[in-house]
C-alpha cells in the first residue's frame, strides 16, 4: 500500500533510485567496508529525514531505494547523501582502504 506524504498544498508518493559507485568502479566495498558503508547510509538517511526503503551494498557499487518528502529536492538530498557518505567512509576507514589497493 502506498503511503502518501503531504505538504501544505501537495500530496505525493516520491520514491527514487540512487546509486553510489567508487572511482573507476573499483571493487572495493567488501568485508568491513561493506558493513560500515551500510550502517553509515542508514544513519545518514535518518539524519537527512530520508526514508531508506531498500538498499544493497555490492562489491563495486551500492543501490538505494529512497523515499524523499515532497518539501525537499530529490537531487539535493541524493547529493548530500553521496557527499557525506563518501567523507565518512574514507575518514573512518583510512588504514583499511590503503591495504585494498585504493589510492
Amino acid at each position: 500500500m502506498r503511503e502518501w506524504q503531504s505538504g501544505t498544498q501537495v500530496k505525493s508518493y516520491s520514491r527514487c533510485h540512487g546509486g553510489i559507485v567508487p572511482k573507476y568502479r573499483r571493487k572495493s566495498m567488501f568485508g568491513v567496508i561493506r558493513q560500515d558503508t551500510g550502517e553509515i547510509l542508514k544513519a545518514l538517511c535518518r539524519r537527512l529525514e530520508v526514508e531508506l526503503v531498500e538498499g544493497h551494498v555490492m562489491p563495486g557499487h551500492a543501490h538505494m531505494w529512497l523515499g524523499i518528502p515532497p518539501k525537499y529536492s530529490v537531487m539535493h538530498k541524493i547529493g548530500k547523501l553521496k557527499g557525506r557518505s563518501t567523507i565518512l567512509v574514507s575518514s573512518g576507514l583510512e588504514g583499511i582502504v590503503s591495504h585494498c589497493g585504493a589510492d
